[in-house]
């Protein structure tokens, strides 16, 4: 069950973090620290609250001024709608805190619904048209993501199952879903014959089941009226209330669409390999409609991964990446993903820690089912020290794409570099049992066993990597430093220099090295270095474990300060 408040024109939902008002169903952003203020408030409405307590419950285990709980009580205010020294919801008592004062009504609402519609199927192989089947299926997703308490799963946790051999209860269960709509279609001249049918999961029994026929004019004019009707028609099965919604099209190109979904499933691989195939799909798609503002913002996001991933330096792919979104967004300023992206650029290249997350707050407010939102803002947590807040979102990412294995080895990350190692370990370990092939969440499985002196088991994990992950450069030479095999580690990091001169190498990768030698000033200048290429892994510079024999060092302390992570997590940025 769900934790629901009403209060004045208010609605939250404290499970989902969501505030709307109630008369438009507007969504009303709020930044992390005032959403996490007021769900406490709505907790203890009628309480006075001391600014003591109130500091620990907003920002537990962190010490901060009293001036970032004024600012975040402020904003909160503004966002309410409270004139100056109405106190309408918050009242201050001078010298003893503050009081939620406005009435609140406290329900519980039913779990959210959930749902994965799979890719329609053609009738006979033949006959397949891969944009028609893949354009159907995502119009669906969209449109029955209208309906109020129902989670759909997006179109990249499904499309695996596009086979015909599938087991639509078997897919169910694995993507954790209670009902599963699977369909097929057949194109006989001018008319398209739809069946479509629901199953509940649990029993694999069909619940509902229906056929449509429509004139075959175009193939975006056939999904929506498709859509329209099988949504219409499954709002009674599903509980849902609100009303159908127009589904979005980005592009009236069908080849467009098939070439920015095949990109899309290229990028999620997260391997170079993957990427410059998206890249070269993208392309196309746009070549096909250049006012194809997804399109431009997946060709941001490929360009943004390869330097994250260490395969291009940052001062050559972000200021592209930069241009790209910025195209997507001169087309279609609404669109949630290119805002994402936004403050992925933000946070990985331009360390502007605030944009980033007025940018994440900006697109999860205009679509808060799409997952990198989440992604996004949770590594920006952890880059502020805040780690739970951070698993939070991973873990909201998590229920979005199920099966996808980046947000779970995300999820150990943050763990690694809250130095939770034994919950790191156990949580990349399970990444690891569903995709064996997740190098991201092997490296950081290394790296938390280096930390728990399992160093010959981290090497064996880095010894299986495949592709280049972030920070995965340095990862042989700390281990062979850390078990004193020093003349190995300064040879690998010679390799390491040499390779430098010739492609790129992250200079933070070479300084985890020269650090993990006890080498302070070769390690600085490498730091330096960094700096100056923008590297993408700065943002743990203060939290990273790799440089705990840097930390009280007045040349490291005054690189963290220029990066402006000195402050505590969340202090004066709220």
């Amino acid at each position: 069950m769900r934790t629901v408040f009403e209060f004045g024109e208010f609605t939250i939902d404290a499970d989902q973090r969501r505030l709307v008002r109630r008369a438009s169903e507007e969504v009303v952003p709020l930044t992390p620290k005032a959403m996490d203020a007021l769900i406490y408030f709505l907790e203890h409405r009628q309480e006075l609250l001391d600014k003591d307590t109130l500091l620990a419950a907003i920002w537990p285990n962190v010490t901060v001024e009293e001036n970032s709980l004024t600012q975040t009580i402020s904003t909160l205010r503004r966002v309410l709608g409270e004139a100056r020294g109405e106190n309408r919801y918050i009242a201050t008592i001078p010298g003893r805190g503050y009081r939620f004062v406005a009435e609140v009504a406290q329900r519980s609402a039913g779990p959210q619904r959930t749902l994965a519609v799979l890719p329609f199927r053609p009738l006979v192989p033949e006959d397949r048209n891969e944009s028609l089947e893949i354009g159907m299926t995502e119009t669906l997703i969209t449109s029955l993501n209208a309906l109020r308490d129902l989670t759909v799963c997006p179109l990249t946790s499904v499309l695996r199952y596009g086979v015909f051999d599938r087991d639509a209860t078997a897919a169910g269960k694995e993507l954790g879903v209670e009902s599963v709509l699977e369909g097929s279609l057949q194109r006989q001249g001018g008319r398209l014959r739809v069946t479509a049918r629901l199953i509940r999961v649990s029993d694999g029994r069909q619940i509902w089941s229906s056929r449509f026929e429509e004139d075959f004019t175009t193939l975006f004019d056939v999904q929506d009226s498709i859509a329209h009707r099988v949504t219409e028609a499954l709002a009674g099965e599903l509980g849902g209330a609100r009303p159908h919604r127009l589904v979005k099209r980005f592009t009236e190109d069908a080849e467009a669409y098939q070439l920015y979904s095949n990109g899309r499933l290229a990028w999620s691989r997260f391997s170079k390999a993957g990427l410059m195939q998206a890249i070269a799909f993208f392309k196309e798609a746009i070549a096909h409609d250049e006012r194809y503002a997804r399109a431009y913002t997946g060709l941001s996001d490929c360009y943004g991964t390869l330097a994250v991933m260490g395969i291009r330096a940052p001062r050559v792919v972000f200021p592209l990446a930069r241009e790209a979104v910025a195209k997507a967004l001169e087309i279609d300023p609404l669109l949630a993903e290119a805002h994402a992206t936004l403050g992925h650029i933000k946070a990985q290249y331009e360390n502007d820690w605030r944009g980033a997350e007025q940018a994440y707050t900006r697109a999860i407010e205009l679509d808060p089912n799409y997952t990198m939102s989440y992604v996004y803002r949770g590594i920006l947590s952890g880059y502020m020290g805040e780690i739970d807040r951070g698993v939070t979102d991973l873990r909201l990412a998590q229920k979005l794409e199920p099966l996808w294995a980046p947000p779970k080895a995300c999820v150990g990350m943050l763990l690694y570099f809250g130095r939770r190692y034994a919950e790191a370990i156990t949580e990349l370990e399970q990444t690891l049992a569903a995709d064996e092939g997740s190098d991201h969440a092997r490296r950081f499985l290394g790296r938390a066993c280096l930390r728990t002196n399992q160093i010959e088991r981290a090497l064996t994990e880095f010894g299986r990597c495949r592709n280049p992950t972030p920070g995965s450069f340095g990862d042989t030479g700390q281990s062979l430093a850390l078990l004193g095999r020093r003349t190995e580690a300064l040879a690998e990091l010679r390799r390491l220099e040499r390779q430098s001169a010739a492609e790129y190498v992250p200079s933070y990768d070479l300084a985890t090295i020269a650090a993990s030698l006890g080498e302070a000033d070769q390690a600085l200048n490498w730091l330096d270095r960094a700096v100056a290429e923008r590297s993408t892994l700065l943002g743990w510079l203060r939290i990273d474990p790799a440089f705990d024999s840097l930390r009280g060092n007045a040349r490291f302390e005054s690189i963290v300060v220029r990066l402006g992570l000195s402050a505590p997590p969340g202090g004066g940025s709220e």
